[in-house]
């Protein structure tokens, strides 16, 4: 897959010339981060990013009032600001060497040129949507997480098997394993059951790391969808206990956070476009939740709230049955199943309340 086939094509670019007002606008208006800067000629010469603009502003302790702040950026120059030595990469190169370079400078975005001339930008989110597409997310199925001993014809053994018995692989990934001589695999198949792939795997004898059935008839589809998330959210963390966060407003406005604000949590927090890989009606919701409250709780919505996901873990998704009446185990006396665990509350507070009715029954079950 080259780099000109998942691009941003036609971006838009600031002169030199603009000041930092300008840009701030442009961007706030846009809703985007990053800006490419073409001089008259339309060579690139630069870019801009609000983490420049933050820069060039004056510092917390300022004693300038918003006004004579505003009229000092106002007087800025973008050419004064912008990152001069500009990484780009050509159209026709493949969409990993983008990913490399990105990682490797520490960038989130780089210029796409054909020859000399600007084309496209390509984003942190431009390689999201390829992440989301290689795992097939989008396909229901069943998704495996393996390894293969690292000698040819390995591979082949499993897909020779799934399509015997009619299954088909929509996705597949590698990368490597934990020792030299291991490569481990990520597949989603389709058309056949988990117990269906179980079964393969324990005949040709390997072991399966993980597998999640993603059907949307499946009485656990719920569950399956949580564990999705969880999955999703640790290959977002870095594979680490490192959790993927964004600054509540770049949340509501779809934009990846620069910088995060320090947080308490141990194993730190990386930068992660929670609006874009957490499912639609999620994050949709979430949004204009957090537009809302804004609006009637001024301060809420604010930069420095960070969000930090996922919380999965939530009340029990099966019930222990038990007596109305006397609260008790419907075939087991004297058991009193009671709070989340039990599937009799969705909180805290509830789960209180119902541990006080339960100890009260089993007082009146014991006197």
């Amino acid at each position: 897959m080259i780099i000109a086939s998942v691009m941003t094509r036609n971006p838009l670019y600031v002169r030199p010339e603009m000041t930092v007002t300008e840009v701030r606008e442009l961007m706030d208006k846009e809703k985007i981060g990053k800006l490419p800067v073409l001089d008259k000629h339309d060579n690139l010469v630069g870019i801009i990013t609000k983490k420049d603009l933050v820069k060039a502003g004056p510092s917390a302790e300022t004693t300038l009032d918003m006004y004579e702040i505003s009229y000092l950026l106002s007087k800025i120059k973008v050419e004064k600001v912008m990152e001069k030595n500009v990484v780009s990469v050509q159209e026709t190169e493949v969409v990993e060497e983008a990913a490399r370079i990105m990682a490797d400078k520490g960038v989130g975005c780089l210029p796409v040129m054909k020859d000399n001339l600007l084309v496209g930008i390509i984003t942190e989110s431009d390689l999201f949507r390829v992440f989301v597409d290689m795992f097939g997310t989008r396909h229901q199925g069943v998704r495996i997480t393996f390894s293969l001993d690292e000698k040819p014809g390995q591979l082949a053994r499993v897909s020779s098997e799934f399509a015997e018995i009619g299954g088909n692989i929509v996705s597949l990934v590698t990368f490597d394993g934990d020792n030299m001589s291991k490569r481990r695999c990520t597949c989603k198949v389709c058309g056949i059951s988990a117990d269906q792939v179980k079964e393969i795997f324990s005949k040709l004898q390997i072991d399966i790391e993980d597998i999640a059935p993603v059907s949307d008839d499946s009485p656990l589809r719920v569950m399956n969808f949580q564990e999705r998330l969880e999955r999703l959210c640790w290959a977002m963390g870095n594979y680490k206990q490192t959790a993927p966060a964004q600054r509540m407003t770049d949340f509501v406005r779809r934009k990846l956070s620069y910088d995060l604000p320090r947080s308490s949590y141990a194993p730190g927090l990386i930068s992660s476009p929670l609006h874009f890989w957490l499912p639609k009606f999620v994050s949709t919701r979430l949004q204009r939740g957090f537009e809302q409250f804004g609006r009637m709780s001024r301060g809420f919505l604010t930069s420095e709230a960070t969000m930090i996901g996922v919380e999965t873990r939530t009340s029990s998704p099966v019930r222990i049955v038990r007596d109305g009446e006397t609260l008790q185990h419907v075939t087991v006396q004297g058991l009193f199943p009671c709070g989340e665990g039990a599937g009799y509350a969705g909180g805290i507070v509830s789960a209180a309340v119902d541990g006080e009715r339960c100890a009260v029954a089993a007082k009146e079950y014991l006197s």
